[in-house]
This record gives structure tokens, sequence and C-alpha cells, in this order.
């Protein structure tokens, strides 16, 4: 049972609309009284006292003239959205209820308003289980503020949700604009004092005998604070909680018949696709709602936040033959153009553009990136043809040298440093070995790409690509991954300088190079000197004049046998693969009762003591590519 708004308007935009309503057991026979002028409804519950622990469901007690009959076979959608309880408030209005009910003012007007009804009452207990069944409705005010709730089930149906057995229930609601934010001014706004029997529901509620427990609800969203007061025949046995006053994500379900509009928050770009080809369609949106509801409906008139929710979304394609739809799934069927649609319950809410491209064999690469945390390498993502393959700057690599990850192919094309900078073409060709058109990563038929580390560095610092981060630690996360890719692009300048034999002229920069010398202990083993490789890793070589026999090398607690290798007349061992994050970090290498301690940056610390200024800027450049790789992967 409900209030007619047409009569109440004009209140509730200034203070609040207040709802009320008791059910009857549907096993009980039931005496409803009920105002023909639209003011708040009462049944009040008549019950046999050999039937008093009789099973009851609530859906069959609604009397027959409901206004919810209609609404229980609309369809529905599940919705996520965030309010902020203040359950510490609301639990102080227990006190007040009940120094209502034991006290002088434990009265209401009898039905003809000639006489107050003065019950002798006793005081309700708390329910922690009715307090989450509240909290829940008040949640659900939110979206439709009524006494039937946001799925369009009246709002009984809250015990059978959580399982709460009960003899008698009953539910206030009230819903205040920038007002009622205490328990005692929502208190003073359900006790009714001033009005008259057709407008006491809620305070006939509150001083019921049919009721021993109330559990409370306070939610807040925007400007309103929406109060619910669930009450019960007895109580649960649920333990006492900790209340909850700060913002909280609310799961509940919306009636088509109440969602009036709906806007999505975030925006699917276009999109190529080749044929055969599937890409997975976001479940859910954020998006923002406007219900029937009075909440969203003056939200509206006065200029407040709609409400803001995570909806799920149903996805539709203009043309099945070009793109088809299967649940979340697009996939791409034949050459063309189509528009895909998302809508929430029959409403549309965004669309897109997909282009379907046929190619030969579905040959593509759609994307590239850096590879900096080990070796220095670029990953194509990419389709092979069958029995064909792709060349990078004339290697040639097979879909079996592809490595899958997250349902992509990707190649790994190994990066020597001195060439880091250089431009790489990619092709395609088929098994007969002839050169043939592939998509890229924008939908477009190439017969040739090129690609190089600037290409990537200017990508990761794209003014768009950094105004779509959503924190200050994705920012700095991007700006310190720039700055790496920005010292290895130095670095490899620096490489191709020395190795080219091209003088470079040392700036003079700033190298603390100290606390990474050489440090040798034992008898000699033969050991005559030390470089290092630059290539996609740093490899460290150490020089023997004899063969020293075993030779071990120690780091982080884990030691290992090296392979003793022989080359004009000198004997060596290759520590390889050092990451650039761990050039600082010592190897001992040991022979017999010789050893030494040494790390990459022990090599640049003797290269600073040498007079060759095209290999101390090299050194330099290394050691600032370390430091910033170490920044942007600090945990190694």
């Amino acid at each position: 049972m409900k209030i007619k708004p047409s009569k109440m308007f004009l209140l509730f935009i200034f203070c609040m609309y207040v709802l009320a309503f008791a059910l009857p057991i549907s096993a009980f026979a039931v005496d409803v009284s009920v105002d023909p002028d639209g003011g708040a409804d009462e049944i009040v519950v008549t019950a046999p006292a050999e039937e008093e622990d009789s099973a009851a469901e609530p859906e069959a007690a609604i009397p027959a003239e409901s206004e919810t009959a209609e609404i229980f076979d609309a369809t529905t959608t599940s919705i996520s959205f965030d309010v902020t309880y203040h359950q510490t408030e609301a639990r102080k209005m227990l006190a007040l209820i009940n120094n209502m009910r034991t006290g002088s003012d434990a009265w209401y007007w009898n039905s003809s308003n000639s006489a107050k009804v003065k019950p002798s009452l006793s005081k309700l207990s708390y329910d922690y289980e009715l307090e989450a069944m509240a909290m829940q409705r008040a949640a659900e005010l939110v979206l439709y503020y009524d006494h039937t709730r946001s799925d369009g089930r009246d709002a009984s149906t809250v015990f059978d949700d959580f399982g709460y057995s009960w003899t008698s229930e009953g539910e206030n609601v009230a819903v205040g604009y920038n007002s009622y934010t205490t328990a005692s001014a929502m208190f003073t706004g359900f006790s009714e004092a001033g009005d008259d029997y057709s407008g006491q529901g809620h305070r006939r509620n509150m001083l019921s005998s049919s009721f021993t427990c109330v559990g409370i609800g306070c939610a807040s969203y925007g400007s309103f604070t929406c109060w619910v007061q669930l009450f019960a025949s007895h109580g649960s046995s649920a333990a006492e909680t900790t209340a909850n006053d700060k913002s909280t994500t609310v799961n509940t379900r919306l009636s088509s018949n109440f969602l009036s509009s709906v806007e999505t928050v975030m925006a699917v770009d276009d999109k190529s696709l080749y044929v055969s080809e599937t890409s997975v369609l976001p479940s859910t949106v954020s998006a923002q709602i406007i219900t029937t509801g009075w909440v969203s409906q003056i939200a509206e008139t006065y200029g407040e936040d709609r409400i803001l929710a995570i909806v799920p979304v149903t996805w539709t394609s203009s043309d099945s033959s070009v793109a088809s739809i299967s649940g979340q799934t697009l996939t791409a069927q034949k050459s063309g153009t189509v528009t895909i649609s998302a809508s929430v319950l029959g409403k549309k809410t965004t669309s897109f553009n997909v282009t379907v491209v046929e190619i030969a064999g579905n040959a593509r690469v759609t994307d590239a990136s850096l590879n900096i945390d080990g070796s220095v390498s670029a990953n194509f993502y990419v389709n092979i043809p069958d029995g064909g393959y792709m060349t990078v700057d004339g290697t040639k690599y097979y879909a079996a040298d592809a490595e899958i990850v997250d349902t992509e192919y990707v190649v790994t094309v190994p990066l020597a440093v001195k060439n880091i900078n250089d431009p790489m073409t990619i092709k395609m060709y088929d098994a007969s070995g002839t050169e043939i058109e592939f998509q890229n990563g924008y939908g477009e038929k190439k017969i040739s790409l090129t690609w190089s580390v600037q290409d990537y560095y200017d990508a990761i610092t794209d003014e768009d690509a950094l105004a779509e981060l959503e924190n200050e630690d994705e920012i700095a996360s991007r700006e310190a991954l720039a700055e790496v890719v920005s010292v290895l692009m130095a670095y490899g300048d620096g490489a191709a300088a020395y190795f080219s034999g091209n003088t470079v002229v040392y700036t003079g920069e700033t190298c603390d190079l100290g606390g990474y010398e050489p440090d040798a202990s034992g008898t000699d083993a033969g050991y005559c000197g030390s470089s290092l490789l630059l290539k996609d890793t740093v490899t460290i070589r150490h020089y023997f004049t004899s063969n020293p026999g075993t030779v071990t090398v120690s780091v982080n607690g884990t030691t290992e046998t090296m392979e003793v290798k022989q080359k004009e007349g000198l004997w060596y061992v290759d520590i390889k693969d050092i990451a650039p994050t761990e050039l600082g970090t010592p190897r001992t290498v040991s022979a017999g009762d010789w050893s030494l301690s040494y790390s990459a940056l022990s090599y640049c610390y003797k290269a600073m003591q040498s007079d060759n200024d095209s290999l101390k800027a090299l050194v330099e450049k290394l050691y600032q590519y370390h430091l910033a790789a170490v920044n942007y992967f600090p945990e190694a």
C-alpha cells in the first residue's frame, strides 16, 4: 500500500515524502483500513491465537488492489552504485522510538479522530539482520522511492531475500533533500504528532504492539538522505555488527518500468577486425542513470548529479553477416562496416563502428612494444599465414617462433644496442615465398611496415595517451618508463658511435661509480682482464692467460660452474644476460683459492680511469640507463 503522490508533491520538495505499511500474514484474517483520500495506509494484523506459528508467504498477503501486480512481470537488470551509510546516526533512533513507546507520548488518534488510543507497550529490541535489510532498502530508495522496490517487487520481499522469518512486519520510509540528516530530525518527521489519523501511519507503526524489534537504515546519495525503519514481530539471533559509516557499493536490480534514460560514461572507440577475428565486448558499463523515482527526478530538476551506476549491457550488430555477436563475443564474418550498439533494458546507451578487413591468410601486424626488463627486444603482435613467414630486416620468423601472450601471437626480436635506434622493416610472405599484404593495427592494408624505438617512445609520451591515465601512480610509472626509453636511446647512440669508430667527446657529466671497484683476493689464477659485450643484453667476459681449471660464479647466494672457452691464445668465461637493473650487482668469480668480485659497473669504473673519451661517454650512458631502469623497476 502506498501514498498517492499527487497530494504530497509540494511537501517533499521542501522537506520529505513519507510512506508506511504493515503487511499481514497470508494465513491470517485481515482487517484492512484504507484512507480513501490517499493518506498513509495501514494494514492491521488480526491473527487467531492457534495459528500464531503458521508459515507465511508475504506475496500472498498483498491486497488484490495492489498497484505492483503489473510491475512483477517487467524486465529487470542488475545494477551497482555507491551510497554512503550513516548507521551510527541511524541507531540513535532506537532510543527515541522506545522513549515514545514507554512514555506519555505513546498515543495516536483513532480512525474517527475523536479519541487518543494509548497502548501499553514494551521497548523494541534492535535487530542487526533487520538493520542490514533496512540498509538495502534505504539504498533502493535512491532508485525508486516507494514501498515497491526498485525491481518492481513489494517491499516485503526483502524479508524473503534475507531469509528472515516473520509473523508481522512493517516499513516506514522517508527521503530528505538537503534535510533530515539526523536521527532526531527524522524521528520528528516520522512521529506525526500534529497529524490526524490519516497522517499517522508511520506513528502507528512505531507504536504497534504487533512488533517486538526494529532495524534502521540511513543512506545518502548526493544531497538526498534516505531513511528506512523495518519492524518485525520477533527478532533474529544476528550478532551486533560494527556500524557502517562509509561509502559502500550496493548491488540490486532495476525494473525497466522505472528506467527513464541511461547514458554511458565509457565510450568505445571504433575498431578494425580481420575476417574471423574476435573481440570481447564489456559485459558492464559505467552509466549515468535517470529513473522515474522521486530522488532521480528531483536531482534532475535541481541540477544534481545523475545516479552513477555499473549496469550490464546487451550488444547488437547492425549487420550480423559482417560482424556477429554471441553474448559478449564479437566475431568478424566478412569485409564491410557495421555499427555495434549497447543497450540497457532496451534503451540504447552507446555505439561504435567496426570495419572488417579481409586479408589473405589473415596476415597482420597489429602492434609493437619494447621489452626492457631483461634483454632489449621488440615485441611484434602478429598473425603469420599458414606455411608463410614474416621478416624483420630480412630475418625470417615463422609461426613456430611466435609465443602466445594473452591470446595474441608475439614475435620477439632481440635488438643489439648499437642498432637500437635503427628503423626496422617488417614484411609478410605466403607459403610460396611471395610477398603479401597484411593488416596493421588501424585495419589498413600494408605491403611493409617500418617501426623503431622512437615510435614506441612517441606512443608512450603522446599527450592523448597520458590524458587517459587514471591516477598519479599511473602517470608517475609512465614518466619513469619514458625516462628509461629516452636514456636507452641515448645509450644506443653512444654504442653506435663507439663501435663505428666515431670520436665522441666525453661531456664530463657526473658519473659516480665509487663503490663498484673490482676486488680480487687469493693466488693469481692467470686472470688478465675483463670486458663487456653489449648486445641485446650485457655480458661480462673474464680473460685468463692460462687454463684456470674449474671456474665458478656466485651471485645472490647461487653458485654456478662456468664453461671455460679458448680464443686467440686466451681462456675466458662469460657471465651472460645481465639485466639493466643488475648491472651493479657483484658476481664473485672463483678459480682455486683465487676470487674476484666484479660487476658490469666495475668495468665502467675502470673505463672511467682511461683516456678514451668515446669509451667513457659510452659507459656513462650505460650507467645512466642502469639508474633509469632501477627507478622504473624498484622491486628489482
